[in-house]
């Protein structure tokens, strides 16, 4: 479903577009710990699609 998602994402503004939300409230969710997938590194955040969207998924 979300093959084409890279293996990290670097930065609140590159992860605010991967989710759809908007920068501010993204980087708050961030600070919050309110994302899967999302910690930082050397105070960067760094973001695994994967994790996020794999709260989606159904087992059928």
């Amino acid at each position: 479903m979300h093959c084409n998602q890279p293996e990290v994402v670097w930065g609140a503004h590159a992860i605010a577009q991967v989710i759809g939300k908007g920068e501010k409230a993204t980087f708050a969710m961030l600070e919050r710990g309110q994302l899967a997938g999302a910690q930082k590194v050397a105070g960067r955040w760094a973001f695994k699609p994967r994790i996020f969207f794999s709260m989606f998924d159904t087992a059928a």
